[in-house]
């Protein structure tokens, strides 16, 4: 919250703002105040959330673990980061659980 209020104070915004007594009301006159559209932004963010949380079911520390039971600490997060390296989080969220195994013992020869 500091940092919000030190932003404001650094960009000259002293307005004070009466919130309405509806949410949708006070997010329409906060969008409105800051030129963008909340709605909007929020709907990108639960997007955001819900691509987040189906990559990490798809593709974790777990699975990795699972497809090399020998991999551990910091073996196993070297390898995850170069796993990642290779592919897009849109790329691994397509894939179903099958290819990403697939892909993590491919992965696992080529750095072998």
């Amino acid at each position: 919250m500091e940092k919000f209020i030190e932003f404001l104070g650094e960009n000259g915004v002293n307005r004070n703002f009466e919130l309405s007594k509806t949410s949708d009301e006070n997010i329409k006159d906060i969008g409105s105040y800051f030129g963008v559209d909340l709605y909007q932004e929020i709907q990108l963010e639960k997007e955001k959330i819900a691509r987040d949380k189906e990559l990490k079911s798809k593709f974790n520390g777990k699975i990795v673990m699972d497809c090399v039971p020998d991999l551990e600490g910091k073996q196993l997060g070297d390898f995850i980061k170069s796993f990642r390296a290779q592919f897009s989080d849109a790329t691994l969220v397509s894939m179903d659980a099958e290819d990403i195994k697939n892909q993590i013992l491919i992965h696992l020869k080529q750095t072998k």
